[in-house]
């Protein structure tokens, strides 16, 4: 995941890119740690689902470039009241 992040950098800006980059590898680590520690099989669907979900808003957000945000609406002539 870091080598797409890097790749991305520019688009995203370098303290996105890096909080990125750390999300990754904690919520591997965390996952990593959570399957081989054995003592939570109940939680295999919790684990799945999660992975899951990080797979696919990651690919869903790499897919769409990004995303669009909404306009910002410009205040510099909005009317006070």
């Amino acid at each position: 995941m870091p080598t797409i992040a890097v790749g991305f950098r520019r688009t995203m800006g370098a303290l996105v890119s890096a909080r990125a980059r750390s999300s990754f590898g904690v919520f591997g680590a965390a996952t990593v740690h959570g399957l081989a520690a054995g003592t939570d099989r109940w939680a295999l669907p919790l684990y799945a689902g999660s992975i899951a979900a990080v797979i696919g808003l990651t690919a869903w957000r790499v897919l769409t470039k990004g995303g669009t945000n909404a306009p910002v609406q410009d205040r510099s002539r909005s009317v006070a009241v």
